[in-house]
């Protein structure tokens, strides 16, 4: 029996079974799609509910923002304020005490002033003494008075402005004693031999701590507080120091204080600069008064000479005094620079002028010019000179410094220097 033979296309549909359920699948595939094409179209749809939620979240935090920007700004404010308040007091303050020092600085001769100073080797203008009434020399050179301390220079160039406390913060007391004492400084240490005569000046109350003196002043008239048994003595310096004298040189006196000093170099035109004539009216006007309570001590002079229309040292004294007829005068104050090898003119200088003047003397300047060994040497020959003369009053070295060009009596910490201790020792 013969069979047909199956056709190519049948026997591909035969061997491939699986064809008719790919059509299914495929079919079904497409209706998933579809499904999930829908579903997906929903949930999105869904989601675009919630989306507001996140708007609101953004504004919050855009909020708080605004808030903490505000606080800091408001924090930088105020600490602003805060610094420019403080800036401003800090302001007042440095005005308040540079219109102090200016003012407490007017005057003192201790200070960065350049004075010219009589001297047979050149320190000064010329002028007649010395051994055997030889002529000194007439050249004339610049010596720097400069203080060691203290901050500025005031207007006249005197001394640099100290820190002021009310006048006699010391007990004030002075030795009237005419025998020499024992001195011992506040740490015990003994510095040597005081006598009534024996004084200073300063620019530096502590730098006389360790000196044997009873006396000394600052070419002022207010000071710090100086050790027990140093009287403080006040000056008017010239017409610049004016202002607060009577009130200052009241309290002196008050707190014990004996003598008043006058006018400061006078015949000097780096110093106080007054003719005699205007001399007068200023004494007349703020010392005279002060006579009923303390003694007066006259304008102190240089030792130099000048002319007949220009006087200088006594000559000038000379005219003051002679105009001044009412004044009170109980001594005259005198200084004197030259080498420290020419005591001889030294002595005679004071006795001339004694004799000239017939009033005690005091000597509120003193120094001879020349190396620390020279001028040790100086004092050693003079201190005793001077307590062995009768009409010498009261005498003050001119060295209580240290960084002066003429002389130093002690380091910057207040130590003495030789040539301190030789004059804090010499009697």
């Amino acid at each position: 029996m013969h069979h047909r033979r199956r056709s190519e296309d049948e026997e591909e549909l035969l061997s491939s079974p699986s064809s008719g359920s790919d059509s299914a699948s495929s079919k079904d595939s497409e209706k998933s799609d579809e499904g999930s094409s829908d579903e997906s179209t929903d949930d999105e749809e869904k989601a675009s509910h919630h989306r507001p939620a996140a708007a609101s979240t953004t504004s919050t935090r855009t909020i708080l923002i605004v808030i903490i920007a505000l606080l800091l700004a408001l924090l930088l404010g105020f600490a602003g304020y805060k610094a420019y308040e403080s800036m401003s007091d800090a302001t007042s303050t440095s005005d308040a005490v540079s219109t102090s020092a200016d003012s407490s600085a007017e005057g003192g001769s201790a200070g960065g002033a350049t004075a010219t100073k009589a001297s047979s080797g050149g320190a000064g203008s010329g002028s007649t003494g010395g051994s055997g009434g030889t002529t000194k020399g007439t050249a004339t050179t610049s010596a720097t008075k400069a203080g060691s301390s203290g901050a500025s220079t005031a207007a006249e160039g005197q001394s640099g402005a100290l820190t002021k406390t009310a006048a006699g913060t010391g007990d004030g007391s002075s030795t009237t004693s005419s025998a020499a004492a024992s001195s011992t400084s506040s740490g015990g240490i003994d510095v040597g031999v005081s006598t009534p005569k024996k004084g200073v000046g300063y620019n530096n109350a502590s730098y006389t701590d360790d000196l044997a003196i009873t006396w000394a002043y600052n070419w002022n008239s207010q000071t710090d507080a100086l050790q027990a048994g140093i009287e403080y003595i006040p000056m008017l310096w010239g017409e610049k120091q004016v202002d607060g004298w009577s009130d200052n040189a009241a309290a002196a006196i008050s707190a014990g204080a004996s003598y008043v000093l006058g006018f400061n170099e006078p015949d000097m035109a780096e110093q106080a600069n007054l003719s005699p004539s205007a001399a007068v009216t200023l004494w007349n006007a703020n010392m005279q008064s002060l006579g009923t309570s303390a003694k007066l001590v006259s304008p102190a002079v240089t030792n130099g000479v000048g002319t007949d229309d220009a006087p200088l040292g006594v000559p000038w004294l000379q005219k003051f005094i002679s105009l001044c007829t009412d004044c009170q005068i109980d001594a005259v104050a005198l200084h004197w620079y030259d080498t420290a090898d020419n005591t001889a003119y030294f002595k005679s200088y004071f006795e001339e002028s004694y004799k000239t003047l017939q009033k005690p003397i005091w000597i509120t300047e003193f120094m001879g010019i020349g190396d620390a060994d020279a001028q040790k040497t100086f004092i050693e020959e003079v201190v005793p000179w001077l307590e062995d003369q009768d009409y010498i009053q009261r005498y003050a070295a001119f060295g209580d410094f240290a960084d002066n060009p003429i002389a130093n009596f002690v380091t910057e910490a207040g130590v003495l220097l030789p040539l301190g201790q030789a004059y804090s020792d010499t009697t």
